[in-house]
């Protein structure tokens, strides 16, 4: 639900700014299409949402495309 996930985005960054952490940035994306520059950011967290990705190599070319020289990337996942 599209609705859901803008306010878990709002609710992080508000999180985040209420604790003093101004430069984080939380957005709504399509992991296989990311609407941000190329080498633009400086870490990726996925967390249970890699699996559900249906292009999971065109996933992990976006995330080294917008993901800084040095950046990290940290991907958690449950399988069951």
């Amino acid at each position: 639900d599209p609705n859901v996930q803008q306010q878990q985005v709002r609710h992080a960054q508000s999180r985040a700014n209420d604790r003093g952490f101004c430069n984080i940035q939380f957005h709504m994306a399509d992991m296989e299409r990311i609407p941000l520059p190329d080498s633009s950011i400086d870490v990726v967290i996925s967390n249970g949402a890699f699996c559900l990705v249906p292009n999971k190599e065109q996933a992990f070319k976006e995330l080294y495309r917008v993901l800084k020289p040095g950046g990290r990337i940290s991907i958690c996942t449950t399988t069951m």
